[in-house]
């Protein structure tokens, strides 16, 4: 048999986001994540589909900027509507598995983050918060 080259491989990449968790309050969703305290991880991605649709919309979008982050925002959800989110982080091996939740977006105001910040694509202090824009019309 082969030396097992690709199982060696798959040790290499980032693990799967841990304990992915999700708040909605005003059309935006909050999505939290554990910090992995894993420095290989170089960025993250996600994608977003409304349940039960099977399409992706779209498949994966960089988070700019989001080696160090633990948290995004996603706006412009429509109250109501029920969404799965996929998250994976990438180091220089490439992307390792995601992980899911799932949510519906909710009226009401937006709860402040637990801890004071690590929310938002523009993290804890500073950068565009809406920067990359997610999807919208969902």
């Amino acid at each position: 048999m082969g030396t097992g080259t690709p199982a060696e491989s798959q040790s290499d990449l980032p693990s799967a986001p841990a304990n992915l968790r999700a708040e909605s309050s005003d059309g935006e969703i909050r999505i939290n994540w554990d910090d992995p305290e894993d420095f290989s991880i170089t960025s993250y991605d996600f994608r977003v589909r409304v349940v039960p649709r099977e399409v992706w919309t779209p498949d994966w979008t960089a988070i700019a900027d989001s080696a160090d982050r633990t948290g995004v925002t996603i706006s412009n959800i429509q109250v109501g509507v029920t969404i799965e989110f996929q998250l994976r982080a990438w180091n220089s091996n490439g992307p390792g598995p995601h992980s899911s939740v799932v949510v519906t977006a909710m009226n009401g105001p937006v709860p402040p983050p637990p801890g004071g910040g690590g929310f938002g694509f523009g993290g804890g202090g500073g950068g565009d918060p809406t920067a990359p824009s997610a999807p919208r019309n969902l």
